[in-house]
């Protein structure tokens, strides 16, 4: 017999935040990816005053996305 956990944790989304960074050593850049964990306790703007942006891109995704990046830099997301 399935339970209502059984049906919301198939469903669970995240929120993924990317911060571009300058590079160490040889690497151009730094990607840092932030993620909610299914916690909602991730903030997504300074509070300083000028609620500017701390992520250069982010979006609401299903939860447990595996990110990778391929030969030619390019970031892949598998479900």
């Amino acid at each position: 017999m399935s339970t209502l956990s059984d049906f919301t944790a198939k469903t669970r989304h995240e929120f993924y935040g990317f911060k571009k960074t300058n590079g160490t050593g040889s690497q151009a850049e730094d990607l840092i990816l932030h993620y909610t964990n299914g916690v909602d306790d991730l903030s997504v703007a300074t509070n300083d005053g000028t609620q500017s942006d701390l992520y250069d891109v982010s979006f609401m995704g299903r939860y447990g996305l595996a990110f990778t990046v391929n030969s030619d830099g390019e970031l892949e997301i598998t479900l």
